[in-house]
């Protein structure tokens, strides 16, 4: 059996407990939320798990209300949390702070998602077939970029990053590695406390501070006025820094080395082992996906 491949049996899953689904919300209807959670929900990974939806929400609703319309809209019987927060980061800042805050109390996986999924299909054939109690970090995003070095760096649209806060970053993240490492988008992922808890908190801390403090050096004029996101503007609930971070999460949460296969001519499995590196190419059946897998213990 592929060692990323599902099992058609929940018992695949006796020893992992809890799941939760944070969202980061800005206006989006309690209706249309649901119409991307209660699928996922409904996966054969997730039955039998404790599961909880966590929503940080920047809109003007009365989170008590959110939180029942949710609870009317999500078809299965799960705890949900409405938490409200200033708008402003967007969803980077609302995953960092949820990580930095609830650091003791951290599900054993977090699917990190958006209230408007990307490819939802994607999303849910993702975790059905790849998802498995080791997963340490699966990247849910139908794009993914590969980067050979934190000093040379950029992806299909506009965007790049000067070389000394990619490096800064990079060797926070992974202060024994320097090799290359793979972009994630669309901030959409699986992280598993051990991986989280494998980084120093005070990581995920200043890089959340650069997100809700006016005077940080990514809301600095100098850092805005950079080139590679023309027509952009930084403020304080559209931070230019937010696409830095969504696409180095799997940086920030997975300090292993990259290992690559190419199959059939188009098909990439990336898949980031913490031991042994096993090619679970049996995997991978579907022309032009891409995968982005870390197996802890």
């Amino acid at each position: 059996m592929p060692l990323i491949a599902r099992s058609s049996s929940s018992n695949m899953f006796q020893g992992l407990d809890t799941m939760d689904l944070v969202v980061s919300r800005y206006d989006e209807s309690a209706n249309s939320i649901a119409s991307y959670i209660g699928p996922i929900l409904n996966i054969t990974p997730l039955s039998g798990l404790t599961t909880r939806v966590i929503i940080y929400s920047t809109g003007q609703d009365e989170p008590k209300k959110l939180r029942d319309d949710l609870r009317h809209h999500i078809p299965f019987n799960v705890d949900v949390i409405v938490r409200q927060r200033p708008n402003v980061g967007r969803e980077c800042a609302a995953f960092l702070h949820h990580i930095t805050t609830g650091w003791q109390d951290l599900a054993d996986h977090t699917l990190f998602m958006q209230a408007e999924l990307h490819h939802s299909w994607s999303v849910r054939w993702r975790m059905q077939d790849y998802f498995v109690p080791n997963t340490g970090f699966l990247s849910l995003s139908d794009v993914s970029e590969y980067c050979s070095s934190w000093d040379q760096c950029w992806d299909h649209s506009t965007w790049s990053e000067s070389s000394d806060v990619l490096g800064s970053i990079y060797s926070r993240a992974s202060p024994t590695l320097r090799q290359g490492f793979t972009l994630t988008y669309r901030g959409q992922f699986i992280a598993s406390r051990h991986r989280i808890h494998s980084q120093d908190k005070q990581l995920f801390q200043d890089l959340l501070d650069e997100f809700v403090n006016p005077r940080s050096m990514a809301h600095s004029s100098g850092y805005a006025e950079h080139p590679w996101l023309p027509g952009k503007s930084d403020s304080m609930d559209r931070p230019l820094f937010g696409y830095t971070i969504e696409r180095l999460w799997g940086v920030l949460i997975c300090d292993v080395p990259m290992y690559n296969w190419r199959i059939d001519a188009q098909v990439f499995c990336h898949l980031r082992l913490d031991q042994s590196c096993i090619p679970a190419l049996r995997s991978c059946k579907t022309v032009n996906v891409l995968i982005s897998v870390l197996v802890t213990h």
